[in-house]
């Protein structure tokens, strides 16, 4: 799934974070690809990678991850029309 218009970015970036296994890593890029925000699933939370207008990495429990989510979207991604949406597996990080 390339591109997916930034409107429906939050739903369907949830539906992959909670159907699939952990340890699976969700990629968001702008057009450009300047701007990347990576989540990795672990355990009990998530774990999220800003690369953009800031360049954080944190720590999200399952129950606020929609929330932040929300507010990634809405800070790294300001003026995009579509975002492109990339699952990969770690698997070969073990």
């Amino acid at each position: 799934m390339p591109w997916v218009p930034v409107r429906s970015v939050e739903k369907t970036v949830m539906n992959i974070l909670f159907s699939n296994e952990k340890d699976n890593l969700i990629s968001m890029k702008s057009f450009k690809k300047d701007r990347i925000v990576t989540i990795i699933r672990t355990e009990k939370s998530f774990l999220v990678e800003e690369n953009g207008f800031r360049k954080v990495i944190y720590s999200v429990e399952i129950d606020r991850i929609k929330k932040t989510l929300r507010e990634i979207i809405k800070n790294e991604f300001p003026r995009s029309h579509q975002i492109m949406i990339t699952v990969s597996s770690r698997s070969g990080d073990k």
